[in-house]
C-alpha cells in the first residue's frame, strides 16, 4: 500500500510540473532570477540603470571622417558629375566627399563663388554641344553620343551626380550605372551653373531667367539667419554671394580669406 500511494504520488507530482500553468510559473521565475543577477552586475559596475537605458543615453557616434567617406565612396571619394548648360552637357570629376560632409547642404554654395580653389575639388573633362537637349536623354532613353560620353570617363563602380531625378532613372535604367540626386547635388548644380562662364569656356550659350533667378538653398539659409527673410533671388548679385559666403564660413568655424570665399577645401 504504501509503495502503490508513493508510486502515485510521483505520478502526480510529475502531471503538476509538466502542466502549463507550472511551466509558465517555473519559466517567470527562471527570468525574474536572470533580471535580478542582470540588475546587480549593473549596480556593482556603478551603471545605477538597466542596460538598454544606459544605451539609450549615449551620445551619437561622431560624424565619418572624410578618410571614411573617401573609401565608402570608392576612387577616393571622386565621382562623376553630369551638369546640363544651355547648349549641352558636361562631364565633371569631383570630390564627392563634400556631398556627405556635416552640414553639407547649407555649406557647399559657398565653395563656388569664385573659381579660385574650386581646381581643388572639381575638375572638367569633357563638354558637348546638342542640337535638341530634349532628345538626347528622357524617359525613353540616352542617345549614343551621350552615352559614349559618360562612359568613356566613368570608372567601375563610381558614382554619378546627376542635376533631375528624370536623368538619375534613365542612366541606372539603361546604363545600370549607380546616381546620386539629392538637395547636396543642386547645390553644386547652383554653384556650376554661377560660375559655368569660368568653369565651361566654350559654352556661350546665356543661361535662362528662370535658372539666373534661383537661389541655393545654402545661401537663403544664411539670409535668413541674418535676418534677410524677404531677401528676393533677383537681387542677388556677387557682392551678396561674396558676403553671404563670408558669413557662412564664420558660422562653421572657417576663417573666411580676405575677398569673403572659402579658402580652403573639405
Amino acid at each position: 500500500m504504501s509503495h502503490a500511494g508513493s508510486r502515485q504520488s510521483t505520478s502526480t507530482e510529475r502531471e503538476v510540473r509538466s502542466s502549463p500553468q507550472a511551466q509558465s510559473a517555473s519559466a517567470l521565475g527562471r527570468a525574474r532570477k536572470r533580471q535580478g543577477h542582470s540588475c546587480a552586475r549593473e549596480l556593482v559596475a556603478g551603471s545605477g540603470e538597466p542596460t538598454s537605458t544606459a544605451r539609450e543615453a549615449r551620445p551619437s557616434p561622431p560624424a565619418p571622417s572624410a578618410a571614411v567617406l573617401a573609401d565608402r565612396l570608392g576612387h577616393n571619394g571622386i565621382i562623376l558629375l553630369l551638369f546640363e548648360t544651355p547648349s549641352g552637357f558636361a562631364i565633371f570629376k569631383y570630390y564627392g566627399v563634400q556631398l556627405f560632409l556635416p552640414n553639407a547642404k547649407e555649406n557647399i554654395w559657398s565653395k563656388f563663388i569664385n573659381n579660385d580653389k574650386t581646381r581643388l575639388f572639381i575638375w572638367l573633362k569633357e563638354f558637348r554641344t546638342f542640337n535638341d537637349k530634349s532628345k538626347v536623354i528622357n524617359h525613353t532613353g540616352i542617345s549614343t553620343h551621350l552615352t559614349e560620353m559618360i562612359k568613356k570617363w566613368h570608372l567601375p563602380g563610381q558614382k554619378l551626380a546627376v542635376g533631375k531625378l528624370e536623368y538619375k532613372k534613365a542612366i541606372e535604367a539603361r546604363l545600370k550605372i549607380p546616381c546620386l540626386f539629392n538637395d547636396e547635388v543642386l547645390e553644386v548644380m547652383w554653384g556650376l551653373n554661377n560660375l559655368m562662364r569660368s568653369l565651361i569656356p566654350e559654352e556661350t550659350s546665356e543661361l535662362t531667367e528662370e535658372d539666373r533667378l534661383q537661389m541655393s538653398y545654402g545661401m537663403k539659409t544664411v539670409l535668413d539667419r541674418y535676418g534677410f527673410h524677404d531677401f528676393k533671388p533677383e537681387m542677388v548679385n556677387e557682392r551678396i554671394c561674396r558676403g553671404a559666403a563670408n558669413h557662412s564660413r564664420v558660422a562653421e568655424g572657417t576663417r573666411p580669406s580676405p575677398e569673403g570665399v572659402y579658402s580652403g577645401v573639405s
